[in-house]
């Protein structure tokens, strides 16, 4: 199955839907990046990188499909524990992937990661399906992870 001709489908899913699209090389391996907008009740913004790696499970081939939203960044030093226990404990009714602080570089971030069927119309699909579903999770959560990132809830 075809990587790059995955990440290109939702580059173009997304350009279709108004999403700015930009794939570039990061580790020799592709990596796919949108700016999501208008989210949330507060017209907020994040930027949702798409990655499409190849792993053999029980001898097959297969493909892993990751996202790894931003949502918020530059976090408050002194507000960063308080944005870790706020985000482990969204995690607990999170119904898929998970919220995180990357400290580091002081970023709210959530991951997502769905192994693609073997089926390349069906990987396609769940493609698409994937990150559509991460994108309404980000947007119906998008005022509850900035209230966290301020350290106000």
């Amino acid at each position: 199955m075809d990587i790059t001709g995955i990440l290109y489908y939702l580059e173009t899913i997304l350009q279709d839907e108004g999403c700015e699209t930009l794939i570039t090389e990061n580790d020799d391996f592709p990596v796919l990046r949108t700016q999501l907008e208008n989210l949330g009740d507060i017209d907020g913004r994040a930027i949702m990188e798409i990655v499409a790696a190849s792993t053999v499970i029980n001898g097959r081939e297969r493909i892993l499909l990751q996202t790894y939203t931003t949502f918020a960044a530059d976090i408050a030093e002194n507000t960063l524990p308080s944005a870790i226990a706020g985000y482990n404990e969204l995690n607990l009714t999170c119904p898929y992937g998970l919220y995180g602080v990357y400290t580091k570089l002081r970023q709210g971030y959530h991951k997502f990661t769905d192994l693609l069927p073997e089926n390349e119309n069906e990987a396609y699909r769940r493609a698409a399906e994937t990150v559509n579903l991460v994108r309404g999770l980000i947007d119906a959560n998008f005022a509850a992870l900035i209230l966290i990132a301020d350290g106000k809830r």
